[in-house]
């Protein structure tokens, strides 16, 4: 009896390890294409730097003056093809002052420690801001992860 359950384990620990290689080995090809894409445009004289991550956005949850929560938000722009990266990148620390302001102000009206934080919406809020300062669609807005951590 013990020499077939330690069969099962052994197989269960083979196909664990089956699965996992093969899940490496999915995302390495899938890292691999952008990365072999980009040489080729480095390779052609071609450098498109149209993504810039900012440093993440903390927000705090307040419910009638009482701290309730911190909320942490990671946004990134994209660059439209028209738009120069140098005129963005000098201007990122006004980005990040509106934004950070239209995070409080959001975080006021929509954010609460009991509820998920809808990146759409927060997406959607930002990208009014960042339409008045560059221009209409000179940047589009993402969020990338959107956390909220209750109080302990």
């Amino acid at each position: 009896m013990e020499n077939t359950f330690e069969t099962v384990m052994k197989g269960r620990e083979m196909t664990r390890q089956f699965f996992f290689w093969v899940m490496v080995s999915i995302w390495g090809l899938t890292l691999s294409q952008p990365l072999q894409a980009q040489d080729e445009e480095q390779e052609q004289g071609v450098v498109a730097l149209s993504n810039i991550a900012l440093a993440p956005f903390e927000v705090a949850l307040m419910k009638k003056g009482v701290l309730k929560g911190m909320a942490s938000i990671l946004v990134t722009v994209e660059l439209a093809e028209k738009t120069d990266y140098t005129n963005i990148s000098t201007r990122i620390p006004q980005i990040r002052s509106d934004f950070s302001i239209a995070l409080t102000s959001l975080a006021k009206q929509r954010f609460s420690v009991n509820r998920p934080i809808d990146p759409d919406i927060v997406a959607a809020y930002l990208q009014f801001y960042a339409d008045r300062r560059f221009g209409k669609d000179a940047i589009m807005v993402y969020i990338l992860q959107a956390t909220v951590k209750p109080r302990s």
